[in-house]
């Protein structure tokens, strides 16, 4: 396995970090819309997210 470069290592631990927060608003923060989920987002936003 070939060394890695520091610079190179923090991007990836910033890219996983961004991948988490965004895993963490969709979870958290965004209603889902398919069918069957009743539950209730905790900071639902007044308009509807579109993908």
């Amino acid at each position: 396995m070939p060394q890695m470069s520091p610079m190179m290592w923090n991007m990836l631990f910033l890219y996983f970090n961004l991948l988490m927060l965004l895993m963490m608003i969709c979870h958290y923060f965004i209603k889902f819309n398919y069918p069957g989920n009743n539950k209730i987002a905790l900071f639902k936003p007044s308009y509807s997210w579109k993908w």
